[in-house]
Protein backbone atom coordinates (compact mmCIF):
# COMPACT_ATOMS: atom_id res chain seq x y z
CA UNK A 1 0.00 0.00 0.00
CA UNK A 2 2.60 2.45 0.93
CA UNK A 3 4.20 1.94 -2.27
CA UNK A 4 1.09 2.65 -4.24
CA UNK A 5 0.83 5.69 -2.44
CA UNK A 6 4.12 6.50 -3.35
CA UNK A 7 3.79 6.09 -6.96
CA UNK A 8 0.45 8.11 -6.90
CA UNK A 9 2.51 11.28 -4.85
CA UNK A 10 5.19 11.08 -7.85
CA UNK A 11 2.66 11.09 -10.43
CA UNK A 12 0.50 13.97 -9.37
CA UNK A 13 3.53 15.60 -8.27
CA UNK A 14 4.26 15.47 -12.17
CA UNK A 15 4.29 18.91 -14.29
CA UNK A 16 3.00 19.44 -17.66
CA UNK A 17 5.69 20.79 -20.00
CA UNK A 18 3.34 23.93 -20.26
CA UNK A 19 4.23 24.56 -16.37
CA UNK A 20 7.53 23.98 -16.21
CA UNK A 21 8.21 26.40 -19.39
CA UNK A 22 6.09 28.78 -17.07
CA UNK A 23 8.08 28.12 -14.44
CA UNK A 24 11.08 28.17 -15.42
CA UNK A 25 10.24 31.79 -17.84
CA UNK A 26 8.59 33.34 -14.37
CA UNK A 27 12.15 32.29 -12.37
CA UNK A 28 14.25 33.80 -15.13
CA UNK A 29 12.51 37.02 -14.31
CA UNK A 30 12.83 36.68 -10.70
CA UNK A 31 16.60 36.11 -10.68
CA UNK A 32 17.20 39.05 -13.43
CA UNK A 33 15.46 41.18 -10.98
CA UNK A 34 17.53 39.92 -8.24
CA UNK A 35 20.63 40.23 -9.96
CA UNK A 36 19.78 44.01 -11.06
CA UNK A 37 18.71 44.66 -7.29
CA UNK A 38 21.78 43.06 -6.23
CA UNK A 39 24.63 44.48 -8.65
CA UNK A 40 23.05 48.38 -7.97
CA UNK A 41 23.17 47.51 -4.34
CA UNK A 42 26.66 46.35 -4.70
CA UNK A 43 27.91 48.13 -7.52
CA UNK A 44 28.45 47.32 -11.04
CA UNK A 45 31.95 45.90 -10.48
CA UNK A 46 33.63 43.23 -11.57
CA UNK A 47 34.26 41.80 -8.36
CA UNK A 48 30.72 41.55 -6.85
CA UNK A 49 29.47 40.17 -10.32
CA UNK A 50 31.89 37.38 -9.82
CA UNK A 51 31.30 36.78 -6.10
CA UNK A 52 27.46 36.77 -6.11
CA UNK A 53 27.74 34.36 -9.48
CA UNK A 54 29.49 32.18 -6.98
CA UNK A 55 26.61 32.81 -4.30
CA UNK A 56 23.80 32.28 -7.18
CA UNK A 57 25.55 29.07 -8.28
CA UNK A 58 26.61 27.76 -5.36
CA UNK A 59 22.47 28.51 -4.49
CA UNK A 60 21.19 27.22 -7.28
CA UNK A 61 22.96 23.93 -6.87
CA UNK A 62 21.17 23.20 -3.15
CA UNK A 63 17.87 23.84 -4.32
CA UNK A 64 17.80 21.39 -7.21
CA UNK A 65 18.00 18.43 -4.20
CA UNK A 66 14.76 20.09 -2.79
CA UNK A 67 12.01 17.69 -3.35
CA UNK A 68 8.77 20.12 -4.59
CA UNK A 69 9.69 20.03 -8.68
CA UNK A 70 8.09 23.64 -8.71
CA UNK A 71 10.88 24.70 -6.73
CA UNK A 72 13.63 23.12 -8.86
CA UNK A 73 12.33 24.84 -12.35
CA UNK A 74 11.24 28.11 -10.95
CA UNK A 75 14.34 28.70 -8.39
CA UNK A 76 17.17 25.68 -9.27
CA UNK A 77 17.50 26.46 -13.06
CA UNK A 78 16.94 30.29 -13.43
CA UNK A 79 19.21 30.89 -10.50
CA UNK A 80 21.58 29.01 -12.17
CA UNK A 81 22.07 30.67 -15.78
CA UNK A 82 22.13 34.37 -13.59
CA UNK A 83 24.68 32.87 -11.64
CA UNK A 84 26.53 31.44 -14.58
CA UNK A 85 25.80 35.02 -16.24
CA UNK A 86 27.28 36.88 -13.63
CA UNK A 87 30.34 35.21 -13.53
CA UNK A 88 30.61 35.11 -17.26
CA UNK A 89 30.69 38.93 -17.34
CA UNK A 90 33.20 39.02 -14.39
CA UNK A 91 35.36 36.23 -15.21
CA UNK A 92 35.83 37.37 -18.84
CA UNK A 93 35.88 40.93 -18.09
CA UNK A 94 39.09 40.40 -15.08
CA UNK A 95 40.84 38.27 -17.58
CA UNK A 96 40.05 39.61 -21.02
CA UNK A 97 38.40 36.72 -22.89
CA UNK A 98 41.50 34.71 -22.23
CA UNK A 99 39.65 32.29 -19.95
CA UNK A 100 36.62 31.30 -21.61
CA UNK A 101 37.58 27.89 -21.17
CA UNK A 102 37.00 27.85 -17.71
CA UNK A 103 32.61 28.81 -17.92
CA UNK A 104 32.56 25.42 -19.83
CA UNK A 105 35.04 23.59 -17.33
CA UNK A 106 32.56 25.23 -14.38
CA UNK A 107 29.43 22.80 -15.40
CA UNK A 108 31.81 19.89 -14.26
CA UNK A 109 31.19 20.08 -11.17
CA UNK A 110 27.00 20.84 -11.87
CA UNK A 111 27.08 17.43 -13.39
CA UNK A 112 27.44 15.87 -10.07
CA UNK A 113 26.17 18.29 -7.40
CA UNK A 114 23.02 18.73 -9.28
CA UNK A 115 20.00 17.15 -8.05
CA UNK A 116 17.67 17.78 -10.98
CA UNK A 117 18.15 16.36 -14.46
CA UNK A 118 17.60 19.86 -16.05
CA UNK A 119 20.36 21.21 -14.61
CA UNK A 120 22.83 18.53 -15.26
CA UNK A 121 21.18 18.58 -19.02
CA UNK A 122 21.74 22.53 -19.00
CA UNK A 123 25.62 21.89 -17.44
CA UNK A 124 25.80 19.36 -20.56
CA UNK A 125 24.95 21.98 -23.14
CA UNK A 126 27.07 24.75 -21.00
CA UNK A 127 29.87 22.61 -21.49
CA UNK A 128 29.47 21.84 -25.23
CA UNK A 129 28.17 25.03 -26.12
CA UNK A 130 31.05 27.34 -25.12
CA UNK A 131 33.67 25.76 -26.70
CA UNK A 132 32.71 28.01 -30.13
CA UNK A 133 33.99 30.97 -27.62
CA UNK A 134 37.25 29.48 -26.25
CA UNK A 135 39.52 31.49 -28.18
CA UNK A 136 36.97 34.56 -29.43
CA UNK A 137 39.97 36.72 -28.82
CA UNK A 138 41.97 35.09 -31.69
CA UNK A 139 43.50 37.61 -34.20
CA UNK A 140 43.11 35.23 -37.20
CA UNK A 141 40.17 34.82 -39.12
CA UNK A 142 41.19 32.25 -40.79
CA UNK A 143 42.00 30.29 -37.26
CA UNK A 144 39.16 30.90 -35.97
CA UNK A 145 36.79 29.03 -38.88
CA UNK A 146 38.86 26.16 -38.88
CA UNK A 147 38.79 25.95 -34.77
CA UNK A 148 34.65 26.26 -35.53
CA UNK A 149 34.96 23.50 -38.34
CA UNK A 150 36.94 21.63 -36.05
CA UNK A 151 34.62 21.32 -33.11
CA UNK A 152 31.92 21.20 -35.46
CA UNK A 153 33.64 17.48 -36.90
CA UNK A 154 34.64 16.71 -33.46
CA UNK A 155 30.59 16.92 -32.26
CA UNK A 156 29.23 14.95 -35.04
CA UNK A 157 32.42 12.33 -34.43
CA UNK A 158 31.20 12.26 -30.50
CA UNK A 159 27.65 11.56 -32.08
CA UNK A 160 28.87 8.94 -34.29
CA UNK A 161 30.49 7.72 -30.90
CA UNK A 162 27.66 7.40 -28.99
CA UNK A 163 26.04 5.15 -31.62
CA UNK A 164 28.90 2.73 -32.38
CA UNK A 165 29.63 2.30 -28.45
CA UNK A 166 24.95 2.49 -27.07
CA UNK A 167 25.43 -0.87 -25.99
CA UNK A 168 28.71 0.05 -23.51
CA UNK A 169 27.07 3.71 -22.57
CA UNK A 170 23.81 1.96 -21.88
CA UNK A 171 25.23 -0.51 -19.18
CA UNK A 172 26.36 3.10 -17.08
CA UNK A 173 23.34 4.10 -15.23
CA UNK A 174 24.98 7.74 -15.15
CA UNK A 175 25.59 8.25 -18.78
CA UNK A 176 22.73 6.05 -19.51
CA UNK A 177 20.32 8.80 -18.16
CA UNK A 178 22.20 11.57 -20.01
CA UNK A 179 22.57 9.88 -23.54
CA UNK A 180 19.65 11.83 -25.44
CA UNK A 181 20.55 15.09 -23.92
CA UNK A 182 24.05 14.81 -25.05
CA UNK A 183 23.01 13.79 -28.42
CA UNK A 184 20.41 16.55 -28.40
CA UNK A 185 23.41 18.60 -27.45
CA UNK A 186 25.82 17.63 -30.00
CA UNK A 187 23.24 18.16 -32.94
CA UNK A 188 22.98 21.58 -31.82
CA UNK A 189 26.51 22.42 -31.59
CA UNK A 190 27.09 21.09 -34.93
CA UNK A 191 24.30 22.22 -36.68
CA UNK A 192 24.62 25.49 -35.22
CA UNK A 193 28.54 26.42 -36.04
CA UNK A 194 27.61 25.08 -40.40
CA UNK A 195 24.97 27.66 -39.96
CA UNK A 196 27.35 30.48 -38.53
CA UNK A 197 30.09 28.92 -41.23
CA UNK A 198 27.27 29.69 -44.01
CA UNK A 199 26.50 33.42 -42.99
CA UNK A 200 29.70 33.99 -41.30
CA UNK A 201 31.96 33.79 -44.76
CA UNK A 202 31.18 34.15 -48.13
CA UNK A 203 33.11 31.17 -49.48
CA UNK A 204 31.01 28.98 -47.47
CA UNK A 205 28.01 30.46 -48.27
CA UNK A 206 26.54 28.51 -50.99
CA UNK A 207 25.31 25.97 -48.79
CA UNK A 208 27.04 22.85 -50.04
CA UNK A 209 29.08 22.35 -46.78
CA UNK A 210 25.22 22.34 -45.02
CA UNK A 211 23.60 20.24 -47.27
CA UNK A 212 26.61 17.21 -47.20
CA UNK A 213 26.80 17.43 -43.27
CA UNK A 214 22.81 17.18 -43.52
CA UNK A 215 22.98 14.12 -45.98
CA UNK A 216 25.53 12.62 -43.02
CA UNK A 217 23.19 13.50 -40.04
CA UNK A 218 19.97 12.44 -41.29
CA UNK A 219 21.24 8.49 -41.61
CA UNK A 220 22.90 8.80 -38.60
CA UNK A 221 19.59 10.07 -36.32
CA UNK A 222 17.73 7.56 -38.43
CA UNK A 223 20.27 5.10 -36.57
CA UNK A 224 19.94 6.00 -33.71
CA UNK A 225 16.31 6.06 -33.17
CA UNK A 226 16.41 9.51 -31.99
CA UNK A 227 13.65 11.05 -33.21
CA UNK A 228 14.14 14.55 -32.16
CA UNK A 229 17.55 14.05 -33.79
CA UNK A 230 15.97 13.51 -36.77
CA UNK A 231 13.49 16.15 -36.60
CA UNK A 232 16.55 18.49 -36.69
CA UNK A 233 18.63 16.66 -39.44
CA UNK A 234 15.40 17.41 -41.57
CA UNK A 235 14.64 20.93 -41.07
CA UNK A 236 18.61 21.41 -41.59
CA UNK A 237 18.49 19.51 -45.15
CA UNK A 238 15.35 21.71 -45.78
CA UNK A 239 17.61 25.08 -45.04
CA UNK A 240 20.75 23.60 -46.49
CA UNK A 241 18.39 22.92 -49.81
CA UNK A 242 17.04 25.93 -49.73
CA UNK A 243 20.40 27.78 -49.60
CA UNK A 244 22.05 25.66 -51.90
CA UNK A 245 19.36 26.37 -54.63
CA UNK A 246 19.03 30.15 -54.24
CA UNK A 247 22.95 30.93 -54.14
CA UNK A 248 23.73 28.20 -57.01
CA UNK A 249 25.51 29.72 -60.08
CA UNK A 250 22.86 27.73 -62.20
CA UNK A 251 20.39 28.79 -64.48
CA UNK A 252 16.48 28.21 -63.50
CA UNK A 253 16.94 25.10 -65.59
CA UNK A 254 19.82 23.47 -64.25
CA UNK A 255 18.67 24.19 -60.71
CA UNK A 256 14.90 22.47 -61.45
CA UNK A 257 16.81 19.27 -62.98
CA UNK A 258 18.80 18.95 -59.79
CA UNK A 259 15.51 19.12 -57.39
CA UNK A 260 13.37 16.79 -59.80
CA UNK A 261 16.78 14.42 -59.42
CA UNK A 262 16.83 14.74 -55.71
CA UNK A 263 13.27 14.02 -54.78
CA UNK A 264 13.72 11.11 -57.48
CA UNK A 265 16.44 10.33 -55.39
CA UNK A 266 14.57 10.68 -51.88
CA UNK A 267 11.81 8.39 -53.00
CA UNK A 268 13.70 6.05 -53.82
CA UNK A 269 15.68 5.63 -51.05
CA UNK A 270 12.13 5.86 -49.16
CA UNK A 271 10.38 2.81 -50.56
CA UNK A 272 13.70 1.16 -50.55
CA UNK A 273 13.95 1.28 -46.59
CA UNK A 274 10.11 0.07 -46.41
CA UNK A 275 11.09 -2.89 -48.53
CA UNK A 276 13.72 -3.97 -46.17
CA UNK A 277 11.63 -3.15 -43.09
CA UNK A 278 9.20 -5.39 -44.51
CA UNK A 279 11.67 -7.95 -45.05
Amino acid sequence: METQNNTLEERNSELSLGTKVLLIIGGCWAASSTVGLVMWACGFSLVSSTIWGIVFTIGSLLLSHYKKTEVRFAFAVPFYIAGMSMLCSGIIGWLEFSCVALLSFLAIPTLFLSGTPILKHLAIAQFFWIMPFWFLGASSHDFFRTYHMIIAIIAVALYIITIVKEEGIREVAYLAKELRALRFVLLVLAIGLFIWLDFGFIDHSNGVMSLIMSLILLPLTFLAADRVGLTLSILYLIYALILFYYNAELTLLNKSLILMVNGLTFLLIFYGIKKVSRK
